[in-house]
């Protein structure tokens, strides 16, 4: 099945990355409301496999992943929204 034949409702909340696409791409589109999964897809357009946020952060945390301070990754918008103590 091609990507391009799934119905409407479905495509909407589906994101398709190209399987040579950079891994900032990916989490990019992983860090979309609602979206947790990301269609791969190869050079025909076909689904080739899937990455999620936890592939993504598996990656990341493995050997030889760069280790950026936690201050470079975080949401400042969150602490200056006023939900610090919130639990989130």
């Amino acid at each position: 099945m091609q990507i391009e034949q799934l119905n409407s409702m479905t495509k909407a909340r589906l994101m398709v990355l190209d399987a040579n696409a950079a891994v900032q791409v990916a989490a990019l589109s992983l860090s979309k409301p609602g979206i947790g999964l990301v269609v791969v897809c190869d050079d025909n357009g076909a689904a080739a496999g899937v990455l999620s946020k936890s592939d993504l952060i598996r990656h990341l945390t493995g050997a030889g992943s760069p280790t950026p301070p936690a201050a470079q990754c975080m949401d400042f918008r969150r602490v200056q929204s006023g939900m610090v103590g919130l639990g989130y």
